[in-house]
């Protein structure tokens, strides 16, 4: 039964669905096990009541709504029993409204702002929640100009995005992304002043900052997504909008175009640097043995930074790896690269490692500032012989991914590299690592190109 009445009020019955993150891996509906009951009388808004008693098996199954494809379901204790109930609690509502003592229960749920998100993100985020968070605050707190604590995720808007495409491309344009640039003290200001109500963004000249668009609308995606919800922001996901605003930002995607990112670096460049490395062994062994690491392994810089003794394994046949895997202190980058990548290192970085080793890292650094402090002499030492652009070490990942991909195919490649998809790996990292060679004759011969002729076959006589 949908509905029932008296004279003055009605109810219905209602199966209350639990918030999508509680679905589990399908996409089929969970439902409260307990009847609904929802109330109206004139002049009220409508009274949603739990009855406390529960659906029968056959109408929580339902695909469709069950008190009219299974009204006056026959199990004993389901629809027959609360609407018994619901009748009872109708009448008394109604001599409750005719006295004037009726006031309805309005359950409010508590928003969410951003800072309750921030707050917990930065105590059980993954590796790389700072870079999400700083991200996040990018595409939401810089465009606004408003603080974490003023923004709430029932008041996000799609127009968000292109605002801050816009501001960022705009930077590009007055050179405020440029390593020797500056900016000015109030250019955020200035950016929210010249940012159009509806801006034109610039979709077709690819360039680095659009590169960096993508790159940090991944990142604020990633804090407030669903992988987020499940595993680091559990004591907020039942509080997170499940339709409007919200769930339009978080589809949304900026089209522009980017730079070809795959491994890229001039030939006279990597000669310069395979000639450099004997001397930069002896001038810095740690930043030798950081651009050795990355030059063999492909480690991700933020790997490298984590790298610790325990990492350090010997495997059946005396090879020395570096096995990059969770520990209590640090996690992998994201669900689809858990795996454990183990690496056989060089001989030569193996015997230079134990003059370097201490408890905290293999490069033997003692905080966080010493281990940047390495990266940064590391990334001056790359620009000096000729590499470009400001991820410097990122260059010897996509080096190692264009080795692997061509000695042994995109698979291992992208096993190697930590990568979910083959198409990450192909698409933005492996270049080609040999000149195109001048195609022969024999290569484009109609057999080669079409195979060779089929022929009816004639019967032996």
């Amino acid at each position: 039964m949908a509905t029932a009445s008296n004279s003055i009020g009605k109810f219905y019955l209602i199966r209350q669905v639990k918030p999508r993150a509680r679905w589990g891996a399908s996409a089929v509906p969970v439902y409260d096990p307990n009847w609904i009951v929802e109330f109206r009388l004139p002049d009220q808004k409508g009274i949603k009541e739990s009855s406390k008693m529960p659906i029968c098996d056959l109408c929580l199954a339902e695909i469709e709504n069950p008190t009219r494809t299974r009204e006056g379901c026959r199990v004993i204790n389901c629809q027959s029993e609360v609407t018994r109930w619901a009748e009872v609690r109708l009448d008394a509502m109604v001599q409750a409204w005719k006295a004037g003592r009726l006031t309805p229960k309005v359950h409010t749920q508590q928003r969410v702002s951003l800072e309750d998100v921030r707050k917990l993100y930065s105590l059980t985020g993954p590796s790389e929640k700072t870079k999400c968070l700083r991200a996040l605050e990018m595409v939401t707190c810089e465009v606004l100009g408003k603080d974490w604590k003023d923004i709430y995720l029932d008041e996000f808007s799609p127009d968000w995005w292109d605002k801050f495409a816009w501001m960022y491309q705009e930077q590009e344009r007055r050179g405020w992304l440029k390593r020797d640039g500056s900016k000015p003290a109030d250019y955020l200001q200035q950016l929210r002043r010249a940012c159009p109500a509806h801006p034109h963004l610039d979709r077709d000249s690819a360039s680095t900052a659009n590169g960096t668009i993508k790159s940090v609308m991944r990142k604020a995606k990633a804090v407030l997504g669903q992988e987020s919800q499940d595993n680091y922001l559990k004591a907020l996901r039942d509080r997170f909008p499940e339709s409007g605003g919200f769930l339009r930002w978080h589809r949304t995607k900026v089209s522009v175009q980017t730079l070809d990112g795959r491994f890229a670096l001039d030939p006279d460049v990597y000669q310069k640097m395979w000639d450099a490395l004997p001397a930069l062994k002896e001038n810095d062994p740690q930043v030798w043995a950081l651009i050795r690491l990355h030059w063999t392994t492909g480690l991700r810089p933020i790997e490298a930074m984590a790298a610790s003794p325990s990492w350090l394994e010997v495997d059946g046949n005396g090879c020395v790896l570096i096995v990059v895997k969770n520990r209590d202190d640090w996690k992998m980058k994201d669900r689809t690269t858990k795996q454990a990548r183990p690496w056989p290192l060089p001989q030569d970085l193996v015997e230079l490692l134990p003059s370097l080793v201490n408890e905290r890292s293999i490069f033997g650094a003692t905080s966080v500032g010493q281990m940047d402090a390495i990266y940064r002499r590391a990334s001056a030492w790359m620009r000096a012989q000729g590499v470009e652009g400001t991820q410097t070490l990122y260059n010897l990942r996509k080096l190692v991914a264009t080795v692997k991909v061509a000695n042994e195919g995109a698979d291992a490649g992208a096993r190697a590299l930590g990568h979910a998809k083959t198409t990450t790996t192909m698409e933005f990292y492996a270049g080609s690592s040999q000149p195109i060679t001048a195609l022969s004759d024999e290569d484009l011969s109609p057999v080669n190109v079409m195979g060779a002729r089929r022929m009816p076959w004639t019967m032996p006589t």
